[in-house]
């Protein structure tokens, strides 16, 4: 018989107690991503609501693509959301815009965004709105993420400058991380982006 006062080195096992079973976080197949690459199996996240920014530049339809990619694997509602900002409108003011002008650029603005929602409902995307704000573009991004709660994702484009301080200081990018109500995606460009026609 072993010592009573040696203690034994063979270890205790713990057992799950019964009726209650560990549930894993659904998983992604890895498949090739048409570019000759494949990507690790990683959980679809859960999200309910993204709000993805554009303002229709290459960059910001990598975000729009990857906004439609998550809307479609977690079934999650997206919106398109384009900020545009006003000319300063002061007395003998060259930049001043007429009320005709205004017209005819928010009716540009709407007729691409329609286009762009066209596209993500095509990718998969489930339910998709569009929003046109005015104002600066990053307040407007961030406030419209707090007026709704329902928002748990925002996503926005990035030129993809080397190194993360390129990518992020000063740029609006950088203004809704550091005052977003909700966790915030950069997404850069890295492949060949399709542009709504």
């Amino acid at each position: 018989m072993p010592d009573a006062g040696v203690r034994s080195n063979r270890r205790k096992t713990c057992a799950r107690p019964a009726g209650r079973a560990h549930v894993l976080p659904a998983i992604k197949s890895a498949t090739p991503d048409g570019h000759g690459r494949a990507f690790a199996a990683t959980p679809v996240m859960p999200f309910k609501k993204i709000l993805c920014a554009i303002d229709f530049s290459e960059c910001s339809y990598a975000a729009m693509a990857t906004s439609a990619q998550l809307a479609a694997e977690s079934g999650a509602a997206l919106t398109l959301v384009h900020v545009w900002q006003p000319p300063i409108r002061t007395r003998n003011s060259a930049a001043l815009l007429a009320d005709d002008l205004h017209a005819e650029f928010v009716a540009e603005c709407e007729k691409a965004l329609e286009k762009a929602k066209a596209q993500v409902v095509a990718q998969g995307a489930p339910r998709v709105e569009t929003k046109l704000l005015a104002g600066v573009a990053w307040d407007c991004l961030v406030k419209e993420a707090a007026s709704d709660p329902t928002y748990d994702l925002i996503v926005v484009g990035t030129h993809g400058r080397s190194g993360i301080d390129h990518v992020l200081v000063g740029s609006v990018a950088e203004k809704v991380v550091r005052h977003a109500p909700c966790p915030v995606l950069v997404a850069r460009r890295r492949f060949e982006t399709t542009r709504p026609r």
